[in-house]
């Protein structure tokens, strides 16, 4: 035998097989994807939308059929990586820097894409799919995930029915505890850029995922200095507090059979966001407390839009869209990064890809 052949083998005997990266998959917030029609036609944004020079009609159909709503045909094609009123000048970035940085991570990575609009519990299973392919694509790995707004709790209802897919989450900006929000975005309507008429009242109140985003319990309206006894996921209460579409008088019978379909589902779907998860999965949470968020609303106020006041009551720390309160995931230990950056602009801080970077190593 060769004298160098044993220490040779009993250097290959120890030496430890060189483990596969940990897939990375990020899963964008509402109004986080791009929508397109049959023929590959933009509906969902570009600059021509921002400045209102071309409109496209992203109202759902609000007929059912069960509990599948009808489709209209735009499609989410991939994540909106940034939108330019004038190009390379005036506009946001959305996700394009973190998806560069992702990019130059020596690790697969994914992004899921899907229609925002839509029912959560449908996305929930469609994305509950795309990571089991990303699991066998990558030799039964275990995937970390990072999720932004929404889909952070398309997330955590995904971690409570399959722990086992998960090697990580970060969550950054989850409206957990739900809030107001959107609410007067579906109550006055959301310039964007200068379109006044892509996400008006009328529009959101055909997207049941809209409703997911809501708090069940207290209603954080307050009128005459008492709050008010709505519950947000009683269509109901919509009609009688003149909520929404409400306060323009234009619900029919088939709006409201609508209505009621989407905040059963979001009730619902809001149940699976708060299960239990039975294993262990390291978590991250990254938020921020640097800009006065919305925190209640006062019905009848000063500053009223169609009887609501989004702006004279005090405001609460967050990222301007979700309070800080509201952003940590129930019923999971997690470590905080906070961050300085609004909800919009999050995952572009560069101490988010520090994070995902030293906590995306086989454990």
């Amino acid at each position: 035998m060769k004298p160098w052949l044993p220490l040779l083998l009993a250097v290959l005997y120890c030496a430890k097989p060189v483990e596969d990266p940990v897939p990375l998959v990020l899963i964008h917030g509402i109004k986080g994807s791009l929508l397109e029609d049959a023929e590959g036609q933009t509906a969902w944004l570009s600059g021509r939308e921002a400045m209102g020079w071309k409109h496209y009609r992203l109202s759902l159909p609000t007929e059912w059929k069960g509990e599948e709503q009808k489709r209209d045909g735009l499609r989410a094609t991939g994540i909106l990586k940034e939108v330019y009123v004038v190009p390379f000048l005036i506009g946001e970035k959305v996700y394009g820097p973190f998806i560069k940085g992702a990019d130059k991570l020596d690790r697969p990575f994914y992004t899921f894409a899907y229609d925002w609009r839509r029912d959560n519990i449908e996305n929930l299973r469609l994305f509950t799919a795309f990571l089991k392919e990303v699991s066998e694509k990558n030799r039964n790995a275990k995937v970390q995930v990072v999720a932004h707004s929404m889909g952070g709790l398309i997330t955590r209802a995904a971690l409570a029915e399959n722990p086992e897919l998960f090697h990580s989450v970060v969550f950054a900006g989850v409206p957990f505890s739900g809030g107001l929000g959107f609410l007067p975005d579906m109550h006055a309507g959301e310039p964007v850029g200068r379109n006044e008429r892509i996400l008006s009242p009328e529009v959101y109140f055909t997207f049941p995922s809209v409703y997911t985003l809501f708090q069940e319990g207290s209603s954080r309206i307050y009128e005459s200095g008492k709050e008010l006894p709505i519950n947000l996921y009683n269509a109901d209460d919509w009609a009688k507090y003149k909520l929404g579409l409400f306060s323009l008088e234009l619900v029919s019978p088939s709006q409201a059979a609508h209505l009621r379909m989407c905040l059963k589902r979001g009730k619902e779907f809001r149940r699976l966001v708060s299960l239990p998860v039975s294993k262990n999965i390291p978590v991250y949470v990254v938020l921020s407390k640097s800009t006065p968020t919305l925190a209640t609303v006062e019905r009848n106020g000063p500053k009223s839009v169609r009887g609501y006041d989004f702006e004279s009551r005090p405001r609460e720390p967050g990222d301007g869209r979700v309070r800080e309160a509201d952003a940590f995931p129930p019923g999971l230990k997690s470590e905080t990064l906070y961050s300085e950056k609004v909800h919009s602009e999050l995952l572009n801080d560069a101490a988010v890809m520090d994070l995902v970077r030293k906590t995306g190593e086989k454990k």
